[in-house]
Order: structure tokens, then C-alpha cells, then sequence
């Protein structure tokens, strides 16, 4: 499969590739234009956490006071390095595509509270946490129970 994306101004210079399976190896070219194509750079890059990165973290559960959510999970394994941040992860329920959600949370903290107000009113979400070590982000956690926006 062929993409073709114009990358102009201060456009972010990295691209969301769906409905990849985890644990294949996919083959990526990119090349640039200014006023002609430059030199391709390909990569071979293996879906899913690499060898050392962190296993899953505990399922999430949430609990709710007020316009308030606090996401709480338990450390899972390490890997080869020791857990350095956790990312959390949303999507809507009746999607499959996870979006980062926060991504810097301290390894010492195993929950995270969140405003509703950064959710869309009326809409279910699922979240799952990921630890990140050196050697890469993790395998995520299961997805919590879902729960609504507002």
C-alpha cells in the first residue's frame, strides 16, 4: 500500500498507521520533496513492544466523584529496565483507534485523575495505561471497563 502525504508549514512530521497487526514486520519508505524527490530512507519495523520493554500494566479501574475521574492500575513487569513513565491511552467505546491521552505521568504514580470536561459529553470511552522503560513502550494494560464522558 501506497500513502501519499503532503507535509506542509509546521505540520507534525509523523503519521498514525492503522489496522497494522502486532508482531509483523512492515516495511516503511519515506522520501522527501522540496522542488524534487530526494533519496528514499526505508525501515523495517516490527509491530508491538520490543525485547525489554515493560509487560502490562494492571487493568484500570476508575472511580468517579463529581466531574472528576481517577484512573488507579498496579506496576506490571518491568522488562530489562526500570519503568521511567506511563502513557494513558482513550478511545470511544465503538472505536478500535487508541489516541494518546496523556503521555508523561511519573513511574512512581499508579493513578491519574482526569476532568470530564476533557471528554466529549455523551460519548463512552475506554482507557488502558502503558509503561514505558528504556527499551520502549510496553504491551498495554486491558482496557478498562467503559465508562461515560459526562
Amino acid at each position: 500500500k501506497v500513502v501519499t502525504v503532503d507535509v506542509k508549514g509546521s505540520a507534525p512530521l509523523w503519521m498514525k498507521i492503522k489496522d497494522l497487526a502486532d508482531g509483523v514486520t512492515y516495511n516503511f519508505r519515506i522520501r522527501a520533496k522540496t522542488l524534487t524527490y530526494g533519496p528514499e530512507i526505508e525501515a523495517n519495523i516490527t509491530t508491538g513492544p520490543g525485547e525489554g520493554a515493560p509487560g502490562p500494566p494492571g487493568e484500570p479501574f476508575i472511580s468517579r466523584y463529581g466531574s472528576a475521574l481517577t484512573l488507579h492500575w498496579s506496576n506490571g513487569d518491568p522488562g530489562r529496565a526500570p519503568i521511567t513513565r506511563y502513557v494513558i491511552e482513550a478511545r470511544p467505546s465503538d472505536e478500535g483507534l487508541w489516541d494518546i491521552l496523556i503521555k508523561d505521568i511519573p513511574k512512581e504514580v499508579t493513578s491519574y485523575t482526569l476532568n470530564l470536561d476533557t471528554l466529549r459529553e455523551g460519548v463512552t470511552y475506554d482507557f488502558r495505561v502503558i509503561a514505558v522503560n528504556d527499551y520502549g513502550y510496553g504491551s498495554p494494560s486491558a482496557p478498562s471497563p467503559s465508562i461515560s464522558g459526562w
